[in-house]
């Protein structure tokens, strides 16, 4: 007949005390980042678009609206590796870290494509328009059009690296 000492000193007993710590600080770490994410995110898009619409900043706005959804992607994708990686006994799961990173680098990638298309063509538009001179309303097609591949080509490196 086993003892209580002889049952709690076996193996199986230790690696369940050994998973049942480890998802304990992975849901914590988990909960905490969740929490600091809808922080930041409800003061960086509510608080901020009010601030833009009483200042009538359209530039703000629009960085707004580009920013919202990959941003958030993002956040996701770093605090899932993060919470991962507080996992780290766990030998299989350095295979979902490159993964994660991967796709960090993807939606960062796409993030700035963004901006730069949309939010700095815009001002350069804006600014063309203001200005007599000609050789900005020729410019800002060609930088509207070639800088999205430099920037997919720069991001298509890193993923490669990684």
């Amino acid at each position: 007949m086993l003892t209580v000492l002889q049952i709690l000193d076996s193996p199986s007993i230790n690696f369940l005390l050994l998973i049942k710590e480890l998802l304990s600080n992975f849901l914590g770490g988990l909960l905490i980042w969740t929490v600091l994410v809808l922080i930041l995110y409800i003061v960086l898009f509510y608080g901020a678009r009010f601030l833009f619409r009483r200042l009538n900043n359209e530039i703000g706005i629009l960085t707004l609206n580009v920013l919202q959804t990959p941003l958030l992607i993002i956040f996701i994708l770093i605090f899932i590796k993060i919470a991962i990686y507080s996992l780290g006994a766990l030998e299989y799961l350095a295979f979902i870290e490159r993964l994660l990173t991967a796709a960090i680098i993807v939606f960062s990638t796409y993030l700035v494509g963004e901006l730069f298309t949309q939010v700095f063509a815009y001002y350069l538009s804006q600014y063309a328009e203001k200005t007599e001179a000609e050789w900005d309303d020729v410019l800002v097609p060609i930088i509207k059009n070639t800088l999205p591949i430099i920037i997919f080509l720069i991001g298509s490196f890193f993923f490669y690296k990684h």
